[in-house]
């Protein structure tokens, strides 16, 4: 399939934006995102392959290339939920507020979606010149170009999903605060989990959560 062939198919959903691939185990959730909105992306696993996009973009005017995980289509979500605006913003501060305060970091990007695929609760976006600009400072041995793009993951809530509204009918009673703390934890983890490896120690308290979880749900508490 040529890229002429790729924009004309795609040209309702995503108009000028060519969406790609680079690792299909790891990128295996965001690939499930788009095969359930009929999406299309193409796989470009090889290392001439970002030089190549690079190329495209230059010589094609107004086409961008996007990583599956860099950003959300509007045809992944849902608008007739979208559509209630007041709603859907008391949701999303309650959220925000509710996930920064239980993972205690209150610089983390969050952003409340109401998402066609209603089993995913979660998922990590990070911007196609974030990702360009750190795998840059990889090559260069670590240098970070001024700090630039240094926290630029952001968190996604789909409040279609029904853990998520859960937990927003569990947030003000006193005595789940626990339950609600770990489950905003693992749902962080697992969204970082399908957009990249945790780092160890990350990957320790998952396993201990995930005891604690079952441990919770074997004794029926």
């Amino acid at each position: 399939m040529s890229l002429k062939d790729y924009l004309e198919r795609n040209k309702e959903k995503h108009e000028n934006k060519v969406f790609y691939v680079t690792d299909e185990k790891q990128q295996a959730q965001y690939i499930k995102m788009f095969k359930d909105n009929d999406m299309e992306a193409v796989m470009m696993n090889t290392v001439i392959d970002t030089h190549f996009i690079q190329f495209l973009e230059m010589n094609e005017s107004g086409v961008k290339f996007l990583r599956i995980d860099s950003d959300l289509s509007e045809s992944m979500k849902d608008k007739e939920t979208s559509s209630d605006e007041n709603s859907q913003k008391e949701i999303s501060e309650n959220l925000e507020k509710l996930f920064k305060e239980n993972l205690n970091n209150d610089k983390l990007k969050i952003k409340v979606e109401a998402l066609k695929t209603a089993t995913l609760p979660g998922m990590i976006l990070m911007s196609e010149q974030a990702r360009r600009i750190q795998e840059m400072s990889r090559m260069y041995g670590g240098f970070n170009f001024g700090g630039m793009y240094a926290e630029e993951e952001t968190l996604v809530l789909n409040s279609n999903n029904g853990l998520i509204k859960s937990l927003l009918s569990l947030k003000d009673k006193e005595d789940r605060k626990e339950d609600v703390k770990l489950i905003c934890e693992h749902i962080y983890d697992l969204a970082k989990m399908s957009h990249k490896q945790l780092e160890p120690d990350d990957m320790t308290r998952f396993i201990e959560r995930s005891n604690s979880l079952l441990s919770k749900l074997a004794s029926g508490q």
